[in-house]
Parts: structure tokens; sequence; C-alpha cells
């Protein structure tokens, strides 16, 4: 909540006996804490004001951090998972590059960014995981090269799972892959293929 601290200046004339001056601090202190509680207090009633018809309460935690600085608008990626599990992610482009995030409104959210994709490589990746409660909750997400028509994710256990990109910048030479992968295990490797079927470029991401 945004609290309000209205300044209160008293201005006195010197009180030479220490009494005095206890009394003038104890005063201007009063009459400082009275003017901060009136400030919360409308805070606090300005917030419980119902909310127009149609309006819609934004909370802290959808809202990606100020740094760094975007420079386009936000587009929704993939969403997936019910209840608790239940994520999405976004892209953004921002002065440091192609910005990702994962967010799991119940568990958290992981913000990347400065791929390099295209200028650098064909693929990057990012994870988000969490294995509170017993549970291996994991969503991975990546940018990868608008001709991959196929991004292989490999595990440690010798599965893998394919994904196909999703294209929600049109004029972007990034298309992007999201999937969740709970109890997987770490990925060993994420595999960009084309339409033939071959390797355009092999990532092995670095696992703990």
């Amino acid at each position: 909540m945004r609290t309000r601290h209205a300044r209160s200046w008293i201005l006195t004339r010197p009180v030479e006996r220490r009494g005095h001056l206890v009394a003038a601090a104890s005063a201007a202190v009063l009459i400082f804490a009275s003017s901060c509680s009136s400030a919360a207090d409308e805070d606090q009633g300005a917030e419980n004001q119902p909310q127009p018809p149609g309006a819609q309460q934004v909370r802290d935690d959808d809202r990606p951090p100020a740094f760094p600085r975007r420079t386009g608008e936000r587009v929704l990626v993939e969403t997936g998972g019910e209840g608790a599990d239940a994520w999405e992610v976004h892209a953004q482009p921002s002065e440091l590059g192609m910005c990702l995030q994962i967010l799991v409104p119940e568990r958290g959210r992981e913000l990347s960014c400065d791929f390099e994709v295209p200028r650098l490589r064909q693929i990057g990746q990012m994870v988000f995981t969490d294995d509170r409660g017993g549970s291996s909750f994991q969503v991975v997400a990546g940018p990868v090269v608008d001709y991959a028509v196929t991004v292989r994710l490999q595990f440690a256990r010798g599965e893998a799972v394919d994904v196909a990109p999703v294209e929600p910048m049109p004029r972007s030479e990034q298309d992007f892959y999201a999937v969740e992968v709970s109890g997987r295990g770490p990925v060993t490797a994420v595999v960009a293929l084309d339409r033939a079927g071959r390797t355009i470029q092999r990532l092995t991401p670095a696992t703990p």
C-alpha cells in the first residue's frame, strides 16, 4: 500500500530549560504522527472505494520489473496448467534485447533478457523450477529463430519432448517456445530443428 508522509514543520524559539525542550519535542512528534496517520487513512479509504464496472485490479506480482527499460509491447507467448500450477510466458523487447518472463502467480516468476537470438545464436533457453511441497514443478521457455519448426528438449533420463514454436510477434525474426515439463529432471540439451528434421543448433545449458 502506498503511504504518503505529510511533513509538518514546527518553528519554535529556543527553550533553555530541559523540561520545556522535552515538552516541545514531544508535541512535534505527536503532530507529525497524527499527520502521517491521516495520510495513511486517506490512502486506505481510496483503496477501499468500489471499482468502476470493468476495472481490473493489477497485482504487483504481475508487473514486470522496471529494469531494463522496455522498448516495445509485452505479448503473451503461451499459457498452461491449472490452479496453483497455472503459468504464463510473456515476451517484450527492451534496451537489453528481448526479455522473456515465466510467471507462475502461485509460485513466483523468472525473468531473463538478451538471448542474442538470432544475432549470435539460433535458440535460447530459460527455466522456472519450484520444488516446494515435494513436487518438482518446471517450465522451460525461450526464443528460437523463425525458420525452426520444432524445439526438442532432452533430459538426463534419456527422455525427449518436442515443442512447436509459436509466433506472437509476426514482424520479429524470433519465434518462441514454452512448455511445462514437471517431474522430468534437468534439461541437458535444447535443439532447434528445421522442416527436414535437421539440427539448426544444439544448446547444452548448464545444469545444477
